[in-house]
């Protein structure tokens, strides 16, 4: 029976802060924060949100493409980019690279928000967790039938536990989005999900104090 690592890193979810520090010289920050009949409501660099009609511009050079229900498209740059309502804003610096600043709470966590398939499911980033797991409820909200994978076992803080290997369709992560990405499913003492190394190694990582930056890998 294959064992994974997964360190314990339960905490409340206290502390999401993106991006509130001030932006390199030519650095954007999108984020999609609502919608107004066919107009997007989007904020800029965390400034006062404005509405954008689809094809229109804004001040910044960006653009909207697509507004779709609670998706948009922008083009910054020259390059497309992907938002949702409700999750972390895209950031474009100035040679077109994708990214995302997290902040720790007081306890030192970052927090995010990922997209399983579907669902929104709460993740704290986990550099000592092997593979992205999740709790068997949020995995079956995603659709997940995480009994059809492989029974193996993991070593966490309270000891070793049952999990099922599966893959996973589509992961999103701010503006990343990863398809058929392994993950370990707890049926049980799992409350908030663990963005483990297996995401992690495709993304720079830098931390920075309370900060964290995570850009793709080119």
């Amino acid at each position: 029976m294959m064992l994974l690592k997964c360190r314990s890193a339960y905490a409340s979810l206290l502390g999401l802060f993106i991006c509130a520090h001030t932006l390199p010289a030519l650095a954007t920050e999108v984020a999609l924060v609502g919608r107004i009949g066919s107009r997007a409501i989007l904020s800029i660099d965390g400034g006062t949100p404005i509405t954008l009609a689809v094809g229109a511009k804004t001040r910044e050079g960006i653009r909207l493409l697509v507004l779709d229900g609670d998706r948009a498209v922008v083009e910054v740059g020259g390059r497309r980019q992907h938002l949702e309502l409700g999750t972390q804003p895209v950031r474009v610096d100035s040679g077109g690279a994708q990214a995302i600043t997290l902040y720790a709470d007081p306890q030192g966590h970052f927090f995010s928000e990922v997209l399983i398939n579907r669902a929104r499911v709460p993740f704290i980033v986990d550099t000592g967790a092997t593979l992205l797991s999740l709790a068997a409820s949020d995995a079956t909200r995603a659709g997940i039938d995480f009994r059809s994978g492989e029974k193996a076992s993991a070593v966490t803080a309270a000891g070793v536990v049952d999990v099922w290997r599966v893959k996973v369709e589509r992961v999103q992560f701010g503006p990343f989005t990863f398809h058929g990405v392994e993950a370990a499913i707890f049926e049980s003492g799992l409350p908030v999900g663990l963005l483990g190394m297996n995401v992690l190694n495709r993304l720079e990582m830098r931390r920075e104090g309370q900060m964290m930056r995570l850009e793709r890998r080119y």
